[in-house]
């Protein structure tokens, strides 16, 4: 009996030893799948990084102009490659288990939606950008033509939008920090391009029934080389007529004959509240005192009406850099003799064209403003000639950026339009703009450099802000008399400054002071935001840096620098960033 007993327990051990092979042979198999998967995850991850860097590459060195002539094309190509190999890497059978381990398939899962989704957005882009070349490259020249091209455009960008509303992100909780922060990416750059298609559906949709017409705008001609809010001072104004896609403009009058009498055209609110006192409903050029667009364009209509019977729908404002836009879409115009282009129209309109006046009166001067005679040029050549759509489009998005061209209806669609586009004028009520408003009739506002440094300094119960605006004239010697005055009644010598440093800050804002208890001639709310200001004279050669303080309430991290319009613009400092205002810029602390 003994010796049998373990033989009976080397039987029974035998079974259990062979059962380890298996399990190496599983744990074997399951380690090569998690490796395997792995390895699938990480080159998906490659592939998508290859797209992503393509398009910063394309954002970045691609301009709209660009883009309308198709240059894109191959990055987006590319992009769209690479999107679809990361996606294909993912959409594996042997990554599904994966899918329902906890917080493991979450990741697969998001990486799964993210890398079709950014496959299928590259893939709607490229064919807007196909179609829209298509449009845009075809030759239009009669203006029914024109407005056919418009809806066509907005049609593309309507139903690329409708297409992006349905991209699914996939899950967004619980993921692991690369991964959250590329879909909070990803979900931000996809708004911002949902928004972009909506703006662009909305203006076109706007604009093509403006030049579908009948149509009427009053056009406005403003000169930075005397600033309002924003704007330069509006010294022309005349009627253009939209119909058909045809655009004519009638004959161009100088503001100071359109002024009225005290009691036509009543002011109210904020407008009459802050700047009544220099009559803005009587004096043209006293308009824009404030940079709320629309307050001031309405204004305008009624001023109009009050001394014409043709009805008008809105008011366009354009500026030097305006037309230059212009020039560069329709080519050159022949004014008075002289050939004005798009590398000539801003030293021109500023200075140039005030050679030879020195002996001429005030309302002499204002009859010779060229700024009107080329607008009205420019504006009939792109009727006659047609234009360059791509190069149109881009700079045109650099003027509306920088608040040179500037737009308001009573329509509400054509007035959407403008919203869409950038260039409604409105104030956004998180916003900050310093402009430097001229009171002394001369054009030395080109002189004139304003330096504005912003420091903010965030405590649990509030921000306070300082502002110093840092003021020099720097007006050469030997200016031409309309450049450098001085003009009757002003109590100035050739060469002074005289103006008003106005602040526009966010609505919200409180204790807001200006170099402690300087006089100010306007205080108070001003649309979607607070103004204070007050006068600044400075004799050619001379600085001044005025201090301007406000509060912010607890939680405000950020705020918009908007643009001023000035020529040069506005060199402003923020910490460690330097810019020029040439457009709106979002600063975060």
């Amino acid at each position: 009996m003994p010796p049998s007993i373990p033989r009976v327990a080397a039987d029974r051990e035998r079974p259990r030893r062979r059962r380890w092979p298996y399990v190496v042979v599983f744990v074997a198999v399951v380690v090569a799948w998690l490796a395997f998967s792995a390895f699938s995850l990480l080159r998906a991850r490659h592939d998508a990084n290859l797209g992503m860097d393509l398009l910063r590459q394309a954002r970045s060195t691609l301009t709209p102009t660009d883009v309308v002539r198709g240059q894109g094309a191959d990055i987006l190509a590319a992009a769209e490659r690479d999107f679809a190999r990361a996606h294909d890497r993912v959409d594996k059978p042997w990554l599904k288990p994966l899918e329902i381990v906890p917080v493991v398939g979450r990741q697969v899962r998001s990486i799964d939606a993210l890398t079709g989704s950014a496959r299928r957005v590259v893939a709607v882009g490229s064919d807007a950008m196909t179609r829209s070349r298509a449009q845009l490259s075809a030759p239009v020249v009669t203006g029914d033509a024109r407005v056919q091209q418009v809806r066509a455009l907005g049609s593309i960008a309507s139903s690329a939008w409708r297409q992006l509303r349905s991209v699914d992100l996939g899950p967004g909780n619980a993921l692991i920090g690369p991964l959250r922060d590329a879909r909070t990416k990803f979900s931000h750059d996809l708004a911002k391009l949902r928004d972009a298609l909506k703006n662009v559906d909305d203006a076109s949709t706007g604009l093509a029934q403006l030049m579908q017409g009948p149509s009427r705008y009053l056009v406005v001609a403003a000169n930075n080389a005397e600033m309002r809010a924003g704007s330069g001072m509006w010294l022309s104004a005349g009627l253009l007529d939209v119909q058909s896609g045809r655009f004519a403009v009638g004959d161009m009058r100088p503001t100071p004959d359109l002024a009225l009498d005290p009691g036509v055209v009543p002011i109210t609110g904020d407008l009459a509240a802050r700047w009544g006192w220099t009559v803005p409903n009587q004096e043209w050029r006293n308009l824009m005192m404030s940079p709320q667009l629309p307050a001031n364009a309405e204004l305008a209509a009624s001023m109009w009406r009050a001394q014409s019977p043709v009805p008008i729908d809105g008011v366009l404002v354009i500026d030097p850099v305006a037309l230059q836009a212009l020039l560069s879409a329709s080519g050159p115009v022949n004014v008075d003799g002289k050939v004005i282009d798009a590398d000539n129209v801003v030293a021109y309109v500023l200075h140039d064209q005030y050679y030879g006046a020195s002996t001429e009166t005030t309302q002499q001067a204002e009859r010779r403003e060229q700024l009107s005679a080329i607008a009205r040029a420019a504006i009939q050549g792109i009727d006659q000639h047609g234009w360059d759509a791509s190069k149109l489009v881009d700079q045109l998005r650099t003027a509306a950026q920088g608040r040179h061209v500037l737009a308001w209806s009573s329509n509400p669609v054509q007035e959407k339009a403008w919203e869409a586009a950038g260039i409604s004028g409105t104030f956004p009520r998180d916003s900050l703009m310093v402009s430097m408003l001229n009171r002394g009739g001369n054009k030395l506002d080109q002189y004139l450099h304003v330096d504005p440094t912003l420091v903010v300094t965030p405590t649990a119960t509030r921000t306070a802000a300082t502002l110093q605006v840092a003021v020099s004239n720097q007006t050469p010697p030997d200016q031409p008399f309309y450049v450098e005055g001085p003009f009757p009644g002003t109590g100035l010598a050739a060469g002074e400054y005289l103006g008003i440093l106005a602040v526009n800050v966010p609505a919200d804002a409180s204790n807001i002071s200006i170099d402690n208890g300087a006089p100010l001639v306007a205080a108070g709310p001003d649309g979607d935001s607070r103004v204070v200001a007050t006068y600044v004279r400075l004799a050619r050669g001379q600085s001044r840096t005025l201090t301007v303080r406000f509060t912010l309430p607890a939680g405000a991290r950020t705020i918009d620098v908007q643009p001023s319009a000035r020529i040069p613009g506005e060199v402003w400092h923020f910490r460690d960033q330097q810019w020029v205002d040439s457009a709106a810029r979002p600063l975060t602390w």
